[in-house]
């Protein structure tokens, strides 16, 4: 018996499987397990060459979207290694993906295969009994599992290896979580890139965030449930310890995209990433910047630290959630002029398209009347989520129909089939404290 189909034994051990899909899972295991073996005997040798064409490919692509186009880096003769779709543990992981997939979808023994990342996690709050559902919804999955021929998944440089690790997607957002080992940082300083290309489908990302994750989570523990430590200056100052490697000595690097209508959705699309650089940032003391005296005006010196010069190239699919839930509302955001006309509910996305009775000035009437800002939203059971909404964009979409449009992410991962109302926050007048259910309007969604 060979090592894949140990893995699929153990995988039927592990798992309460019923029969019908055990046949399924049977068919497929005799199929993948020879297709395996041929695989075994051929070498990695013709793949690995193809992952190097489909790299350099990537690379110039990459310059051009940097407006770098002739101009792309050289190697330096840092050397290569490539993990693909079919090599070593990731050929077993994507044949078991794909019996999972025959066998009617993924599967609770797909998504046992996920390993959550305290980013991922934390980010999006995610609870202990949410994990096993939102993995079989295929909302968060390991890309490695689903990789197809041809796909990058890993990437080595110097002895220090990218991947990427765990990947929530839904149509307007995608949360993807790439660890990194064999590389040490300076303790004390926040790592990073020099630069970061993301292509989907061969254009460039609109909008987009990222940093290695630090350990931390809302809960006043790190992510590996110990309570946080704390450091303490002379002059009283404290603050708490971050912890940026795990205890495997890995680094994640979080990245979050919003989609924002740059695409029909990111289901199904390609995405190439490559990572430039790794380092840190320094910032120095900061001075007046007029030595001639400008009261209140000062700046910074900032300087990147490079710490190896190397560039990790990844490619693969996004598999996510195409679940969306949209209703026509057409009801008043209380006394304010602002109607909500259309709500589209997403796992971790909402976007929202109101009309008002004129046109507010985005610049200072909001601020000052209090245009009603989407803030959470209310669950069939009664749980209300606030403060939830992240990283997006907020407009008039036609400023002579009066149409303004909200679109955001979100940090929970909801259903959207349980959403009974959206709130919009009032007027706070005590911006200190957190607004509560009683600070904003709720409107019920159809």
């Amino acid at each position: 018996m060979g090592q894949f189909e140990i893995w699929v034994k153990q995988m039927r051990e592990d798992q309460s499987v019923p029969e019908s899909v055990q046949a399924k899972m049977d068919a497929a295991l005799a199929g993948l397990s020879e297709g395996m073996q041929h695989r075994e005997q051929d070498g990695e040798d013709a793949m690995n060459q193809k992952m190097i064409t489909d790299r350099r490919t990537i690379r110039e692509r990459s310059a051009e979207a940097d407006g770098r186009t002739g101009n792309a880096k050289k190697d330096k003769g840092v050397k290569k290694t490539h993990g693909g779709a079919r090599n070593s543990k990731f050929a077993e992981m994507a044949a078991a993906a794909a019996i999972c997939v025959l066998a009617g979808g993924i599967t609770v023994a797909a998504a046992a295969y996920l390993r959550w990342t305290g980013g991922i996690e934390s980010r999006f709050h995610v609870r202990e009994n949410q994990k096993q559902n939102v993995s079989e919804s295929g909302l968060a999955v390991n890309p490695a599992v689903f990789a197809q021929e041809g796909d990058v998944v890993s990437d080595t440089a110097d002895g220090v290896t990218v991947w990427i690790e765990q990947t929530l997607v839904d149509q307007n957002t995608a949360a993807l979580a790439f660890k990194m080992k064999g590389m040490d940082f300076p303790k004390g300083e926040s790592p990073g890139f020099e630069r970061i290309t993301i292509l989907i489908d061969g254009e460039r990302a609109g909008n987009w965030e990222a940093g290695f994750y630090n350990g931390l989570t809302d809960e006043g523990v790190y992510s590996d449930g110990t309570p946080f430590e704390y450091w303490e200056k002379p002059d009283g100052r404290r603050g708490i310890v971050t912890r940026y490697q795990d205890a495997e000595g890995n680094y994640e690097y979080d990245v979050n995209l919003r989609n924002e209508g740059q695409f029909d959705t990111y289901v199904g699309k390609k995405i190439e990433v490559c990572f430039q650089n790794p380092g840190y940032s320094v910032w120095g003391t900061e001075e007046p910047a007029d030595q001639a005296g400008r009261d209140g005006v000062w700046e910074s010196s900032y300087e990147y630290v490079t710490v190896m010069e190397g560039e990790w190239h990844l490619s693969w699919t996004l598999s996510g959630s195409m679940e969306k839930r949209h209703e026509t509302v057409h009801r008043p955001i209380g006394d304010t002029g602002v109607t909500l006309l259309e709500a589209e509910i997403s796992p971790v996305s909402l976007r929202v398209q109101c009309q008002t009775d004129h046109l507010w000035d985005t610049g200072i009437e909001m601020d000052e009347n209090g245009f009603p800002e989407l803030v959470g939203v209310k669950l069939q059971d009664g749980t209300v989520y606030l403060g939830i909404c992240t990283t997006g964009t907020e407009g008039y979409r036609d400023t002579e129909a009066l149409l303004y449009e909200m679109d955001f992410g979100i940090d929970r991962v909801i259903d959207p089939k349980e959403v009974e109302a959206l709130l919009f926050l009032k007027d706070l007048s005590d911006a200190n404290r957190e607004p509560m259910v009683e600070d904003c309007y709720v409107i019920p969604i159809p």
